[in-house]
């Protein structure tokens, strides 16, 4: 039994080096390349989050293992049960100290950097005090809401540390429970959907008209308001030349104005710019002013500027071109992953496998002249053996879902019935399967069982959006964006933890009513916020009677209830839009086979678009206005 408390330790080491290699990577994966020391830093504290979040999911398999052995008494020498308790006490270590600092990093520090992230001002001192500015208000009620908790739960059950540290936990797990069941009730639905709507490529194609029509929109809106606020610098630097402007406060001078305003010329790109590794083209600036000319700034009326609008106007103008190239990025992989689609639908109905040919559609710009075997083996996996997968995967999924939400459903059996109905607590708690699977078995269930939970809540968190706030796209996405990211990880990894805890009746509380007693030994984390029980209501009964509502978040994300009320209050989504010519589905449609007919052109070695510079032959319409829809 030795040697599985040593695997245990070695096999925690391995998968640290893991998650901290696949965090650096995700973080590389979505981020901006920005050279700024702030962002650098941000994207440390994004980095730095992901991995503690991932870690309290990678320990709990390790401590239900090792706890279930020594309960169990499976250690015959006295040195293997010393190490299984060192173990034991290593790993409530690193819980307590990742619980408290992930609680000070999604209360205090994310906020602040956040804030810091957005804020245009010109030092960084200016930038710190707008931060602290921006979150005051919420840290003034929070204190509020948790001062009135304080006195509640104090006057009920006593003001002693023990009860304090109870309240403070019970505070933020009560309401972070209930993010994670909504996140839990979207992933449960969304993640088996995926699986299946991946292996339905007349769906996808379907999706990808109507996603084309929908960015085409946000890329006419992004371009729009990135040439507004070009044109906005551009017009104030005319009227400082021309000694239209002064400041609005005396102790800042027209010449710090000035340097200021150099600054955000700097950041502000070039129109018609473009790099090696983004094909955008920014478009001509313009202002609301009909006059134009560099002459027309004399005869302009006097204003006043502040250093305080031209940061805001600096954080403005970054946004607005995150966003342009973020949306420059979504069409092309849109119109990339359309061709794709439409040369295997097409290659499915007219290929003939058995002689090795391969007929690609004549329409698609991205189809393959080349008719080697390697690329049959590749359509027919995209085709027939990757769909087969998705939907053997999918379907298992649908199984372990329901399993889910029977076992949130019962929770509250334990304390009322006495009877334990969870079947991932009947899975883990049988001696047979222990006496089976041994110490490394059963922390590979219990890898299984956390692994599911945490797939699907971090699904309905990657997938979130929010209107595009919290909209994750590969190597556009802005600081701000994967700080709120964090925050949500950092603040609800561990209620989501204690969740699956309960699920499995691991809490302290369900040692004892199992039979354990009050002796019985409990697993680290459930050690770490045992104080929970000394708030009955918020610790206890809110955590066992409220989960059984993730049956209602299911039933509401299975009948897609969310984007129905949205498409009653006349918004446009997916599966709910007309049929009609003025629907995004029929406007997608005809703008991706616009962009297939002129990609088209462009490649053909007759097209005088072919032989234009290569400026010139990537102004697609990433950088050309999009066309009309007929």
């Amino acid at each position: 039994m030795g040697a599985g408390v040593v695997w245990v330790s070695a096999g925690f080491a391995v998968e640290v080096i893991l998650i901290c290699v696949i965090s650096a990577y995700a973080v590389r994966y979505y981020a901006t390349r920005s050279t700024t020391l702030s962002s650098r830093s941000a994207l440390v504290l994004v980095w730095t989050c992901w991995v503690m979040s991932m870690m309290v999911v990678a320990l709990l398999p390790a401590d239900l293992s090792n706890t279930l052995a020594l309960r169990a008494g499976q250690f015959d020498a006295a040195s293997d049960k010393l190490l299984a308790q060192s173990v034991r006490v290593s790993i409530g270590r690193a819980y307590a100290i990742i619980y408290w600092v992930s609680y000070a990093f999604s209360w205090v520090v994310i906020p602040v950097v956040t804030a810091y992230s957005v804020s245009g001002a010109f030092s960084a001192m200016s930038r710190f005090q707008s931060a602290l500015r921006a979150n005051l208000r919420i840290w003034v009620l929070s204190g509020v809401l948790l001062l009135g908790f304080l006195v509640y739960a104090g006057t009920a059950y006593g003001f002693n540390f023990d009860t304090l540290r109870g309240i403070l936990i019970s505070f933020g797990n009560s309401f972070g429970l209930l993010v994670v069941m909504i996140a839990l009730g979207s992933g449960l639905v969304g993640f088996p959907a995926a699986l299946f709507g991946y292996a339905n490529h007349e769906r996808r194609l379907r999706y990808c008209e109507y996603a084309a029509g929908e960015i085409a929109e946000r890329l006419e809106n992004a371009r729009a308001e990135v040439a507004a606020a070009m044109g906005q610098v551009i017009t104030l630097r005319q009227l400082i030349v021309a000694g239209k402007i002064r400041s609005s406060k005396p102790s800042v001078s027209v010449e710090r104005l000035s340097e200021c305003l150099s600054v955000v010329e700097r950041e502000s790109p070039a129109s018609g710019s473009s790099s090696d590794d983004e094909i955008v083209v920014f478009p001509q600036p313009f202002s609301d002013s009909e006059q134009s000319a560099d002459t027309s700034a004399f005869n302009a009326p006097e204003r006043t500027l502040s250093e305080d609008e031209l940061a805001e106007l600096r954080g403005d103008l970054s946004r607005k071109v995150i966003e342009f190239r973020k949306v420059s990025y979504l069409w092309r992989e849109r119109c990339r992953e359309y061709f794709e689609l439409e040369e295997l639908m097409q290659w499915k109905q007219y290929s003939a496998l058995e002689t090795g040919t391969v007929v690609a559609s004549s329409a698609s710009p991205l189809s393959s002249s080349s008719t080697a075997p390697t690329s049959n083996v590749r359509k027919y996996l995209n085709a027939y053996v990757l769909p087969s997968l998705a939907r053997l995967v999918g379907t298992l999924t649908v199984f372990l879902s329901v399993l889910v939400v029977l076992s949130e459903g019962t929770l509250w059996s334990i304390r009322v019935l006495g009877m334990d109905l969870s079947v991932f607590s009947r899975l883990l708690h049988s001696r047979t399967l222990q006496g089976a699977l041994g110490s490394t078995g059963i922390q590979t269930l219990s890898y299984a069982i956390v692994g599911y939970f945490s797939a699907c809540f971090l699904f309905a968190v990657f997938r979130f959006s929010f209107f595009h706030m919290y909209e994750l796209v590969p190597c556009h996405t802005e600081v701000y964006t994967l700080l709120l990211n964090a925050t949500m990880l950092v603040r609800y990894t561990f209620p989501l933890t204690y969740n699956v805890l309960t699920v499995l009746h691991e809490t302290a509380l369900d040692a004892r009513l199992l039979g354990g007693g009050d002796k019985a030994l409990i697993t680290s984390f459930s050690d770490v916020l045992k104080n929970l029980e000394l708030v009955p209501l918020f610790g206890v009964g809110f955590n066992m009677y409220f989960p059984s509502v993730l049956a209602v978040f299911v039933l509401l994300s299975f009948f897609d209830v969310w984007n129905l009320v949205l498409a009653m209050c006349g918004m446009k989504r997916f599966g709910f839009e007309s049929k009609g010519n003025e629907s995004l589905e029929a406007t997608g449609r005809h703008l991706l086979a616009f962009e297939r007919n002129r990609e088209a052109r462009r490649m053909s070695p007759r097209s005088q678009i072919g032989r234009a510079s290569s400026v010139g032959a990537r102004s697609s319409a990433f950088g050309a206005r999009l066309p009309s829809p007929v």
